[in-house]
């Protein structure tokens, strides 16, 4: 329920709800540029045993470490933008389907674990389908960086290792 505005005329639920939402998605992005070199790593190291014709992958601290000595520790974070405006959607919209799932559910019984695991799934779910825009304009923004282009939507055969089943949603 929306209560008595505050000093803006806003109800001062709904800047709590505002608040909430706009700080998981400041977590969510927070989150991603505490992950992305990893991520990075793992998908580097995925593409260099497939174009090695499936030859065993170099250890992962010597293989970040010559990625570091060719391309800097910047080489680490290419791509972020795009990482952090996918999860701008994903955190957001992950958190704000939550709780409108749970506080509907929670007028027809009490809220137990499996209920809130089971809610969080389908909003994790849901908000995978509301970020896959956002994800496939982060590929064409990627693509744009590595090879110069303005927009290039050919398939190129080494586009297919970059995605994952996380990004398939």
């Amino acid at each position: 329920m929306l209560t008595a505005p505050d000093e803006r005329g806003r109800p001062r639920r709904l800047r709590r709800e505002i608040t909430s939402v706009g700080t998981s998605g400041l977590g969510g992005v927070l989150g991603w540029i505490c992950v992305h070199p990893f991520n990075t790593l793992a998908v580097r190291m995925n593409l260099s045993v497939m174009s090695s014709g499936g030859a065993p992958p170099a250890p992962f601290a010597s293989f970040a470490s010559d990625l570091i000595k060719r391309e800097g520790v910047a080489g680490l974070y290419a791509g972020l933008g795009a990482g952090c405006l996918r999860q701008v959607f994903y955190a957001t919209s992950r958190y704000g389907l939550f709780e409108t799932f749970r506080d509907a559910l929670a007028k027809y019984r009490k809220t137990d674990f499996a209920q809130r695991f089971a809610t969080a799934s389908v909003a994790g779910g849901c908000a995978a389908l509301i970020s896959c825009p956002v994800e496939v304009i982060g590929e064409i923004w990627g693509d744009m960086g590595r090879y110069g282009e303005t927009c290039n939507l050919a398939p190129r055969p080494e586009r297919g290792a970059d995605l994952t089943a996380a990004d398939l949603g």
